[in-house]
C-alpha cells in the first residue's frame, strides 16, 4: 500500500505494449505519478529484474531525498503462461528476501555502494 500524499497527481503511467519501458516508469514515480511497468514488455526474466532494481534504486534515492514519489506497480498479462507468471513471482520474492536478510556489508559490497 502507499499513501496519497505521495503523489504529486493522482495519474497512472498506464502500460503500454512494447512503449512502457523502465526509464518511462522510473521518470513517472520520480514526478510523483503512479508507475506501471508490464511485466512482458521484457523479453526475459533477467530484464525484467534488471529493469525493476533500476527503478526501485532511483526511487530510493530519491525518497532519500525527501522528494515526493510514485509507487512503482507492476501488470502481469492473463496472456503470459502460468509458469511464466509465477516464476517471475517467485524469483522476485527470492531476491527481496536474500537482500532483506544479507548482511549489511555484504549488501553494501554486492550493491557496489
Amino acid at each position: 500500500m502507499f499513501n496519497r500524499s505521495s503523489l504529486s497527481l493522482p495519474v497512472i503511467c498506464a502500460p503500454m505494449f512494447l512503449v512502457t519501458g523502465p526509464s518511462l516508469v522510473r521518470e513517472a514515480c520520480l514526478a510523483g505519478l503512479v508507475g506501471v511497468l508490464p511485466r512482458h514488455n521484457a523479453r526475459t526474466l533477467e530484464q525484467f529484474e534488471e529493469w525493476l532494481d533500476a527503478i526501485q534504486t532511483a526511487r530510493k534515492e530519491a525518497l532519500a531525498h525527501s522528494t515526493k514519489v510514485g509507487p512503482l506497480v507492476v501488470s502481469v498479462s492473463a496472456k503470459l503462461p502460468a509458469a511464466q507468471i509465477v516464476a517471475t513471482l517467485v524469483a522476485r520474492l527470492v531476491r527481496e528476501y536474500e537482500i532483506a536478510c544479507a548482511p549489511r556489508d555484504l549488501l553494501l559490497a554486492r550493491e557496489n555502494i
